[in-house]
C-alpha cells in the first residue's frame, strides 16, 4: 500500500462532511450542508461544504479546498501530518501506507528490542518489586497517569536485558539480538568472554525516548543510590539514537504547542513532565544542553514563538546562548524566561507554582534583549571611548541579526541610551563596518550576571541576517489564479501567455502552467474535478490551495465573448505590471531610507519620481499595458 491509495480512499470514499464534522458542528439547510466558518469571525454558519463536489468553500471570506487543505489549515499542520490525522478519523493505519524504504536487519532488531525492554522496565516498575521505583514517584509527585504516560520504568539490579535476549530460542535471532543490543548501549561484554555480557542500566530509574514518530529508541535513566557513579545516563549515539535530533516530549507536546502557538524548552526529562504535570503541557526538552538544527526545523514548524526555560546555572546559560543563535539564524527571536533565584523549572514550580511560572513567560522579554540589558552599566560613563567600548559590545551581541530592520533598531536605543551623539547614520555605518570585519571571526557573547562562565559559547563563521518568511502572494497574483479557474479559455489567449512576465511567484508560474495543461485533458474529466486534483500535490503551498480551491468550488461551465477575455486579460495584466513598479518603489524606497551620501538619496529619489510616473501612465491610459 502506498500513500496514493490513502489520498485516493480521503478524496473519493470517505465524505467531506464526515472529516469536517470532527471537528465543527454541521448543520443541513435542505440539500445544502453549512457551518461556522473557523477561519474568519463568523457568527452564523457561512462554510458550505459539499460531498459531491468533495469541497468546502466559506464565501465570507473567500476560503476553499478539499478535507486535506482544510485540516491542514484547522490544525496548523503540514500535509503529511494532514494525511496522518484524517487516517486516524476515518480507522486507518497511517504507517501502512507509507512508502517505506526496507530497514536493515540490525535496524528492525534494534526497534523490537527497544520496544520489548521498554515493557520489561515498565513491568519491573508496577509489579510492587521496585520500592526504589516508589519512593522516587512519590518523592517526585508523579502520578500514575504521568508514570503511565511517560511509561517510566524501572531497571532491576540482577541482568533483566541480558537475560531475555540470551533467552531467544533461535540462535541466529540470538546473535544478532545480542550484538545490536550491545552495538545501542543497552548491554555490555564483561571480560570473562563472550557469555559474560551485563546490564547496562541497573537500579535506575528509566525513561523511554520517542522519536517524533512515537517510537522508543533509547533510554535517559536516573541513579537511585548515592554512590552509582553517574546521577544520569543516556542511551550511546547509535544507528537508532542521536541526541541532538530529539526533543524529549515532542509526541506528546506537539498538539498543544500548535493550540497555544508557543513552545517552552526546557533541560531534561523531570522539567517537562514537571511542566507538563502543571498544566504546562506545551513543553519540550533538549537532550543535555545542546539542540540541533534538525530539532529546531521541527519546532519551527509547529510555532515562532519559542521561550528558553533552560536552567539557570552556567551551563544552562551557555545552552540558551547557543539556542538564541540558532533560532536568530532562522528568524526567530526566542524569549528567555527567568526562573531565579532557583536553578530549574522543576524547582521553580515546587517552590513558586505555575501562576507565577505562566507570569514570568507573560513577562519576559527576548533574550537578545536579556543580553543586552545586562551588558548596560549602574552608570553610563562620562568618557566617548568608554561608550564606545560598550557599544562595540552591543554590536557583538546583534551580530547574529546582520543587518536587519531589528539590529539597527536596537543600536540606536543603545546609542540613545548611553547618550552618544554620533548621527545614526555613523552608528549604522560602524555597525556594518563591523559585520564585514568579523565574518569569519568568533563573537564571544556575554556571560550571566549570576553564574561565572569560564567558557565562550561556540563561535559562529558569519553574522547572517534574519531569514525572510515565505514570500506570500500578491492580492493581484491570487486574482489571476481565480480568474483563470474560472474561464480556463484565458488559458489558451494569446495574451494570457504575457500575464507571466509579471508574476513575480514561482509558484504561480508553475501553477498556471498546470492549469495549461489541465485545459486540454478537461475533455476527458470536469474541469473542476481536475482542478481539484492540484489540491494532493503538496509542493503547492496552503495559501495557494486555498485560492484554487474557492475558485473551483464557485467553477460553472460557461463560454465568454472574446472581447470580454481580451479585457480581462488586459485588466489583469495593468494590475500585475502595477504590482511589479509597486514593489520595486518599496525596494527603492528602503534603500533612500538608508542612504548615506545626499547624492545617492537624489539618484534614488529620481528612480522612485519615475517609477511614480510610470505606475499612473498605467491608471490613466486605458490602452496601456495591452
Amino acid at each position: 500500500m502506498a500513500l496514493d491509495e490513502l489520498k485516493n480512499i480521503i478524496k473519493e470514499d470517505t465524505p467531506i462532511s464526515s472529516i469536517i464534522g470532527n471537528y465543527l458542528p454541521i448543520t443541513r439547510r435542505g440539500t445544502t450542508q453549512l457551518c461556522v466558518c473557523p477561519f474568519h469571525d463568523d457568527h452564523k454558519p457561512s462554510m458550505n461544504i459539499n460531498d459531491q463536489r468533495k469541497m468546502f468553500m466559506c464565501f465570507a471570506c473567500n476560503v476553499g479546498g478539499d478535507a486535506i487543505s482544510f485540516v491542514q489549515k484547522f490544525k496548523n499542520f503540514n500535509y503529511m501530518e494532514s494525511l496522518e490525522e484524517i487516517a486516524a478519523i476515518i480507522g486507518l493505519n497511517y504507517e501502512e501506507y507509507l512508502d517505506k524504504k526496507e530497514e536493515s536487519p540490525r535496524m528492525v532488531m534494534a526497534r523490537r528490542i527497544l520496544s520489548k525492554v521498554t515493557q520489561l522496565y515498565r513491568k519491573v516498575a508496577t509489579s510492587g518489586s521496585a520500592p526504589a521505583f516508589s519512593q522516587f514517584i512519590s518523592d517526585r509527585g508523579l502520578s500514575d497517569q504521568i508514570a503511565s504516560t511517560y511509561f517510566l520504568g524501572f531497571s532491576p539490579v540482577h541482568n533483566a536485558v541480558t537475560e531475555y535476549l540470551f533467552s531467544i530460542p533461535a540462535k541466529a535471532d540470538r546473535e544478532l539480538a545480542i550484538s545490536v543490543a550491545e552495538e545501542i548501549g543497552l548491554i555490555r561484554q564483561g571480560k570473562y568472554g563472550k557469555r559474560s555480557h551485563y546490564d547496562t542500566f541497573r537500579e535506575r530509574i528509566m525513561f523511554p525516548i520517542w522519536d517524533q514518530g512515537g517510537h522508543v529508541i533509547g533510554f535517559t535513566s536516573r541513579a537511585t543510590k548515592p554512590d552509582q557513579k553517574a546521577k544520569y545516563m543516556n542511551s550511546l549515539d547509535s544507528l537508532v539514537f542521536n541526541k541532538r535530533t530529539l526533543l524529549y516530549g515532542l509526541h506528546l507536546a506537539k498538539s498543544e504547542i500548535r493550540n497555544k502557538d508557543q513552545v517552552l524548552l526546557v533541560e531534561g526529562n523531570m522539567d517537562q513532565i514537571a511542566l507538563t504535570k502543571a498544566g504546562f503541557q506545551h513543553s519540550v526538552a533538549i537532550m543535555g544542553t545542546a539542540m540541533g538544527d534538525s530539532s529546531l526545523a521541527r519546532l519551527k514548524n509547529l510555532t515562532k514563538n519559542i521561550y528558553l526555560t533552560l536552567d539557570g546555572d552556567t551551563a544552562g546559560w551557555k545552552a540558551a546562548v547557543r539556542v538564541n543563535i540558532q533560532c536568530l539564524k532562522q528568524g526567530i527571536q526566542p524569549h528567555y524566561v527567568d526562573l531565579s533565584p532557583h536553578k530549574d523549572p522543576d524547582d521553580f514550580l515546587n517552590a513558586e507554582g505555575p501562576l507565577e511560572l505562566q507570569r514570568r513567560i507573560d513577562q519576559s522579554i527576548p533574550f537578545i534583549d536579556q543580553l543586552m540589558e545586562q551588558e548596560y552599566p549602574e552608570e553610563v560613563p562620562e568618557r566617548a571611548d568608554k561608550k564606545l567600548e560598550l557599544l562595540e559590545r552591543f554590536f557583538e551581541i546583534l551580530a547574529p541579526l546582520g543587518a536587519s530592520l531589528s539590529a539597527t533598531e536596537r543600536l540606536g536605543q543603545a546609542a540613545k541610551r548611553l547618550g552618544l551623539q554620533s548621527d545614526p547614520a555613523q552608528i549604522s555605518a560602524s555597525y556594518h563596518e563591523y559585520l564585514e570585519k568579523n565574518k569569519e571571526n568568533p563573537v564571544v557573547k556575554p556571560q550571566p550576571a549570576v553564574a561565572v562562565v569560564t567558557q565562550e559559547a561556540p563561535p559562529i563563521s558569519e553574522a547572517p541576517e534574519l531569514s525572510e518568511a515565505p514570500k506570500l502572494l500578491s492580492k493581484v497574483e491570487k486574482t489571476l489564479i481565480k480568474e483563470l479557474i474560472l474561464h480556463p479559455e484565458c488559458l489558451t489567449h494569446p495574451k494570457g501567455a504575457e500575464l507571466l512576465d509579471f508574476v513575480t511567484s514561482n509558484e504561480v508560474k508553475k501553477y498556471v502552467s498546470r492549469l495549461k495543461d489541465l485545459v486540454y485533458e478537461a475533455e476527458d474529466c470536469e474541469f473542476s474535478n481536475l482542478i481539484a486534483s492540484t489540491m494532493n500535490d503538496d509542493t503547492y503551498s496552503l495559501e495557494l490551495k486555498e485560492v484554487a480551491g474557492a475558485a473551483a468550488y464557485r467553477y460553472r461551465p460557461s463560454v465568454l465573448d472574446e472581447k470580454i477575455i481580451e479585457k480581462l486579460l488586459v485588466d489583469i495584466k495593468k494590475k500585475l505590471q502595477e504590482d511589479q513598479l509597486k514593489t520595486k518603489r518599496e525596494e527603492i524606497l528602503a534603500k533612500q531610507k538608508q542612504s548615506i551620501t545626499t547624492e545617492e538619496s537624489n539618484l534614488l529619489l529620481q528612480e522612485l519620481a519615475k517609477i511614480d510616473r510610470e505606475i499612473y501612465s498605467i491608471k490613466s491610459n486605458p490602452s496601456k499595458g495591452v
